[in-house]
């Protein structure tokens, strides 16, 4: 028995103390193939060589992988997949290995569409835009193709909101979408990496997302038909199938590019061209097309090299001279569009000195087993080697067959791509944001700063100890007061015949014509279902659910009041909620309930045009107010009083007699009556009552209208005698109007000058009937399309925003839209 108690029990990797494992991983990790496999040994392995650094960095040298698409069994119905990562077995007597990535089995709908400083650039099914570290599993997801450009793009119209790829698109169409991609640099170390992308069709312009974060941003220049582009000296530079030289600089945000064309002498066939950054000197090699199947030896003189002859400060200059590279000393290059690398043989000896690796893809028919007459594609490839000789006429050998090894049918299709391992990420330790103290974070919100709305959501999604952090404190300093509205579109519904009613999404409107608007992620929306706004006033929306019940949700704090249901009230407790919906034509509060336990709200009914229905924040029940008839078109809180509007411009203050809401002072003022107008609004501008008027219809497709569109005017109300004054006005200084029913808002151009001061910016909602065929039944259904417009006073108003064509299209969905002024009140409470 004493024996066996002694005998050796099998080794438990996954308890080993991180003390040993840092010890063994500092004498043995000199490589990113050795960090792989130390990852593999098992899960604990895993999470410690992410989760913290090793006792000495790794070194930055590192071999380039080979990645190779997803192999298809059934290439019939191809699934995309990122592919597989392994090693290129440069010493004959070894067989590739291939790297069993978890992260790359993830990848399910993915293709790879670029490799640059160690990450993959994949693109989605539904059109999302990542980047993926393959060694480390890091990842970044970036803003949709969906956000750019459509008219280069094709999607399903009906996959809203995901926007999936058109089916042509996808497996073998969908990797030419997006033609070239190439990072500036390596995410780990620099955080304002830019991100460069030219779309197949867009020949005329590129893309850019910087690691900032923010949209794509689009940059037109003149035509280009991209065949390589890479990142050199905090340039990127790109050459076309004509031999043009091309130089970006987007650091200052701003499209600065010269076109440089130049004819490079040489005696080789049409074919491929690389650009390579081989320590700071731009090389451009050059090859030639003429490869057949099994041919495992290439004419003399297949690849050229030369060297661009400029500093790329001096990129402005006409003079540039290019040289061929007889010998490129001790490096070796890895040619791949967008990928391309220089090695030194001295990190690496099994490697070729002056040599020049490059892979080359071709495709056979084949027989279809069982299906007479039918063939398929079979794509395969091989990895040659070149040696740069002084006379410029070395042969290329094959050193890598796929056809002939365990990874045959590999390609199938898909261009492979090298892939420089970088491990910087892993050397940074990951901060564990979840179990940061409050004193901490507040310190960290004070000096960062969150004076918007936006940057206050930002901080709620870092994660759920920050939300709670931020939601049960208050920061060391108030937030900012003065907000810059969101735009609230309704739920998009797919089944318009069996509508699920939502909240919506709300994002801030891109004034800025170069930013794609951004819809932020609150989980209080998403919570809203069966529910449908009526109202917005003082940054609270006023929902009303499927049990007619009554509640004010506060969209950024995440605070909600829950009020007396609608069927408390005795002319709407047998009415069904398909009815009720729609019976809410107005619903408004006087003030903040953060700021206001007195706050009312006010409600007007369609139908009820003698009445109105008033709650008080002291609880109690809905209280039902008489009036003369007033038949309601808009209507806000001014200077302690509701001030109402109707069809005919009519105006009438509503001023309650005590806290309750019980007794009600209601007066009619006549003086404002104009003749009939399309749309009608209240504005309280700094103190001051504006009346906006518009009077001309806007059409479908209508984005310019010239003259001027709103008719404004100034209220002065005289108590004693009982008589208001109108002022009309031309002019309104600083400020900039968000007008809609029931949330107008004026704003200081002051604090954001990315507004347009002087102006109005007003919402307008159009509806098709479109022909819809499902399950062979042809039917009618009313689409809802909406734009934002400005219009400069006594000038001429312009669409600033199109939902139609957005990737937001379809949202409005009949359901009318809401400005919401972000309140942050019961934050600092």
């Amino acid at each position: 028995m004493a024996d066996q108690d002694l005998a050796p029990q099998p080794s438990s990797w996954a308890t080993l103390p991180w003390e040993i494992l840092s010890l063994i991983i500092s004498h043995a990790t000199d490589s990113a193939a050795e960090y792989v496999s130390y990852r593999r040994i098992c899960r604990g392995w895993g999470r410690s060589l992410t989760d913290y650094s090793p006792i000495r960095p790794l070194p930055s040298p590192q071999l380039p992988f080979l990645l190779l698409p997803h192999h298809d069994r059934d290439p019939r119905q191809p699934t995309p997949h990122i592919g597989n990562v392994f090693p290129l077995p440069f010493n004959p007597s070894r067989v590739p290995r291939s790297y069993d990535l978890p992260q790359l089995k993830d990848t399910e709908g993915c293709i790879c569409v670029g490799s640059s400083h160690g990450w993959l650039i994949a693109l989605g099914q539904d059109s999302s835009v990542s980047i993926l570290n393959p060694v480390t599993a890091d990842s970044l997801l970036l803003h949709p193709l969906s956000s750019i450009d459509q008219q280069n793009l094709s999607f399903h119209h009906n996959s809203f909101p995901e926007y999936h790829l058109m089916r042509r698109n996808i497996w073998h169409s969908q990797s030419s979408i997006v033609r070239r991609a190439v990072l500036s640099s390596d995410p780990a170390e620099d955080s304002n990496f830019t991100l460069l992308l030219f779309i197949s069709d867009g020949i005329n312009c590129c893309y850019t997302w910087s690691g900032r974060a923010g949209p794509w941003i689009k940059h037109v220049h003149s035509k280009l038909l991209v065949e390589d582009v890479i990142s050199i000296k905090g340039f990127f530079v790109a050459i076309d199938r004509w031999n043009q030289l091309v130089f970006f600089d987007f650091r200052n945000r701003n499209t600065g590019l010269v076109l440089t064309p130049f004819t490079i002498k040489h005696d080789l066939p049409s074919g491929d061209v690389f650009l390579v950054n081989s320590d700071g000197r731009l090389l451009i090699v050059l090859t030639s097309h003429f490869l057949y199947p099994s041919q495992r030896v290439l004419p003399r003189g297949f690849i050229k090299v030369f060297q661009f002859q400029a500093n790329p400060i001096e990129f402005h200059s006409r003079e540039l001279k290019c040289m061929q590279v007889m010998e490129h000393t001790d490096h070796a290059l890895f040619l791949g569009h967008g990928c391309s690398v220089s090695v030194s043989v001295r990190h690496f000896p099994q490697l070729t000195r002056n040599a020049v690796y490059f892979t080359h893809a071709y495709c056979r028919s084949e027989l279809v087993e069982g299906e007479e007459g039918r063939v398929l594609p079979l794509y395969q490839g091989a990895v040659y080697r070149n040696i740069i000789s002084a006379d410029g006429m070395s042969e290329s050998i094959e050193v890598f067959d796929v056809e002939n090894s365990q990874y045959a049918g590999l390609w199938n299709g898909q261009r492979p791509f090298w892939v420089t391992p970088s491990l910087n990420r892993y050397a940074q330790k990951t901060a564990p944001w979840h179990s940061l103290c409050w004193e901490i974070l507040s310190d960290i919100i004070l000096k960062s700063g969150t004076e918007t709305a936006a940057k206050y959501v930002s901080y709620r999604k870092t994660c759920r100890g920050w939300r709670l952090a931020l939601t049960n404190n208050s920061p060391l300093r108030p937030l900012h007061s003065t907000q810059l509205p969101f735009l609230l579109l309704p739920h998009h519904n797919r089944d318009s015949q069996q509508p699920t009613p939502n909240i919506g999404n709300v994002f801030p409107l891109p004034f800025n014509p170069s930013q794609v608007p951004r819809s932020y992620d609150l989980p209080q929306l998403m919570n809203t279902q069966g529910c449908i706004c009526v109202g917005s006033s003082h940054g609270w929306l006023i929902t009303l659910g499927r049990d007619s019940s009554v509640s004010l949700l506060n969209p950024v704090t995440a605070d909600s009041l829950p009020l007396h249901p609608l069927s408390s009230i005795v002319d709407l407790e047998n009415i069904s909620w398909q009815y009720l919906s729609s019976m809410v034509r107005h619903a408004v509060l006087s003030s903040d309930p953060a700021e206001d336990d007195h706050f009312s709200v006010l409600l007007f009914i369609s139908g009820a045009t003698k009445c109105c229905y008033t709650w008080s924040g002291r609880g109690g029940p809905w209280i039902k107010c008489l009036h003369p008839e007033f038949l309601v078109e808009d209507v806000i809180f001014f200077n302690g009083m509701f001030v109402a509007v109707d069809t005919c411009n009519k105006l009438a203050f509503l001023k309650f007699t005590d806290q309750l809401n019980t007794g009600l002072d209601f007066r009619l003022y006549t003086e404002f009556q104009k003749p009939p107008v399309q749309h009608i609004y209240l504005v309280n501008s700094h103190d001051r009552l504006l009346v906006l008027s518009t009077v001309d219809p806007i059409w479908p497709g209508q984005s310019h209208i010239r003259g001027s569109f709103f008719s404004i005017s100034a209220i002065h109300v005289n108590e004693k005698v009982g008589r208001i004054s109108v002022e009309e006005v031309v002019d309104l200084g600083d400020n900039a109007l968000f007008v809609s029913s029931g949330c107008s808002v004026s704003v200081s151009v002051r604090t954001f000058p990315l507004l347009t001061r002087n102006a109005v910016y007003f919402m307008h909602v159009f509806s098709d009937l479109i022909i819809s065929e499902e399950g062979g039944v042809v039917k009618l259904v009313t689409l809802y399309q909406g734009a934002v417009y400005r219009n400069v006073v006594s000038a001429e108003t312009i669409k600033v925003f199109d939902v139609e064509n957005s990737q937001y299209a379809g949202l409005w969905n009949g359901r009318r839209p809401f400005w919401v002024t972000p309140s942050l009140n019961r934050y600092v409470l």
